[in-house]
């Protein structure tokens, strides 16, 4: 039976962007995650073991990797990779993920991507709500947790008037407070779901309703101007 992978849930946003956009599926102004078509999600031990060997090639200094997910096809196949989670003194989970390939039996790796998480309260409109925020290696934790209170607070402002990503001309209609699919974000003791990385601009995805806000600056604001937003679009 063929079988469909979010590989978003795999890798998060930033690297699930890479590779959408190495398939020849991303926009401007769209993030995107791609949904691959699998045979089998099941390595056997063999070619498991094979995998991680490649993996442990990539980051040397972490013996203990495990294959968290693949996607097989008859004569191909995509394997995901993490390693051991460390825990920070300010209760930050560090780890890396890879994606690793292989044609008919060698399997190669790319560059692994280092992730961040955690669990934890923000400041939004006057209320603290729960989060649960995920950011990578050139965002920090107080960058990060002052982008997504921003995000959060933005998307659920009814009198937004942020501009969609990618227009040169944004129309009123685009306008992410007139949207007229906002669907809410979590409420109560419901954590939010907030990615953020850090490229050309910082962008913030909220996980629950699939929009990302980009802000016009990447330095470390503790108040960021938001530029722009877009929907995450699940591509089957």
């Amino acid at each position: 039976m063929t079988r469909k992978i979010n590989i978003r849930q795999l890798l998060g946003t930033s690297a699930a962007a890479a590779l959408a956009f190495l398939l020849g599926v991303a926009a401007p102004g769209v993030a995107r995650a791609q949904v691959l078509i699998c045979a089998s999600h099941s390595l056997n031990r063999d070619d498991a073991s094979r995998l991680k060997v490649a993996a442990r090639a990539v980051v040397p200094n972490s013996s203990h990797v495990w294959v968290e997910g693949a996607c097989i096809n008859p004569g191909s196949a995509l394997g995901f990779v993490e390693t051991q989670t460390i825990v920070t003194a300010e209760g930050v989970r560090q780890w890396w993920t890879m994606t690793c390939r292989r044609d008919a039996k060698d399997w190669e790796c790319d560059a692994p991507g280092f992730k961040q998480f955690i669990a934890t309260s923000l400041e939004v409109g006057g209320k603290s709500r729960p989060v649960e925020l995920s950011f990578d290696k050139e965002s920090s934790l107080e960058h990060a947790r002052a982008l997504a209170a921003s995000a959060i607070e933005i998307y659920a402002d009814p009198a937004s008037r942020l501009p969609e990503c990618g227009r040169k001309e944004p129309k009123e209609s685009d306008q992410l407070g007139k949207w007229d699919h906002h669907d809410p974000l979590p409420t109560g003791d419901n954590a939010i779901h907030v990615s953020v990385s850090k490229d050309a601009r910082d962008s913030v995805t909220l996980d629950d309703v699939s929009v990302a806000i980009e802000f016009r600056s990447n330095s470390e604001d503790a108040s960021p101007e938001a530029a722009c937003w877009g929907i995450e679009v699940i591509v089957t």
